[in-house]
């Protein structure tokens, strides 16, 4: 009787301490709180374009080692005939306007002065085949 008593209270005590050391882990946002769309407006088209694209891209998977210090996002994507790039953080989403609009400041100025134009959209963005649909742990949805 003791050992089974033993061992449900050693169980007890797992879970409890499990549950503690999680809840700091859980997610706190929805998809939607991590959503950001910039809106694209290019000056050139065609071979070149894509060329820019992909620096953009690359200069983005990369940040951190351009210098830049800021929350990465989880994912991005071009959308909408390349004119939107949506990207999905994981964490200090209640700051991913400004997150952005650092990222795009630290690696994409360069990259797209004088060929493009950006516009970080500041209003709420869901989840959606149009935009972009990044799941999983890190959001609550």
């Amino acid at each position: 009787m003791k050992k089974k008593t033993l061992f449900i209270a050693m169980m007890l005590g797992f879970l409890f301490s499990s549950i503690a050391c999680s809840s700091s882990d859980e997610p706190k946002y929805t998809r939607a709180d991590c959503i950001v769309e910039v809106q694209l407006a290019w000056n050139v088209g065609g071979v070149e374009q894509i060329k820019l694209l992909n620096l953009l891209a690359d200069a983005i998977d990369n940040a951190e080692s351009l210098g830049y210090k800021g929350p990465h996002p989880a994912g991005f994507t071009f959308q909408q005939g390349d004119t939107r790039l949506y990207l999905q953080y994981y964490s200090d989403c209640n700051r991913r306007v400004s997150s952005t609009e650092g990222l795009l400041t630290s690696v994409a100025d360069s990259i797209l002065s004088g060929k493009a134009s950006y516009q970080v959209n500041k209003t709420r963005i869901y989840p959606d085949v149009k935009t972009i649909m990044l799941e999983g742990a890190a959001w609550i949805d």
